[in-house]
């Protein structure tokens, strides 16, 4: 029962995020400090057509509950492979970071999150939805 607070507590977070999205200024200006920006890449979403996504990457799968995010991205899945721009959780610029970390996401009304860390080593980090857990 704990662990669907939690949950529920990101569910807030992603709606926070969204709406701090929506009011930011895109103007594209990142001060001359672009590249090595990173992406995620999940295949296995077919079934999620058109459906809304957030998700997130944390240090500890209790931090993706707790708010504590080092990257999030959300979007409209178009197509059975989505690729998203990670951005840094707390400027809403691109994240260039790297390093292991979990992932979830939100898809349609489910939660899933990653059991083990994932590799961000490099520009696009490909998973699978099969790599993620269903939490509720």
């Amino acid at each position: 029962m704990k662990n669907v607070f939690k949950f529920l507590g990101i569910i807030a977070l992603v709606a926070v995020i969204g709406f701090s999205m929506a009011a930011c200024d895109n103007s594209g200006d990142d001060n001359g400090e672009g590249g090595n920006e990173k992406s995620i890449k999940i295949t296995g979403l077919g079934d999620y057509y058109g459906s809304s996504y957030q998700l997130g990457l944390a240090t500890s799968v209790n931090r993706l509950f707790d708010e504590d995010l080092v990257a999030f991205a959300e979007g409209t899945i178009r197509s059975g492979t989505q690729t998203a721009p990670l951005l840094d959780y707390n400027t809403g610029r691109p994240w260039t970071g790297s390093g292991s970390y979990y992932v979830g996401v939100y898809l349609d009304g489910e939660a899933f999150v990653t059991t083990s860390r994932k590799s961000f080593n490099s520009s696009v980090t490909t998973l699978s939805i099969n790599d993620f857990d269903y939490a509720y």
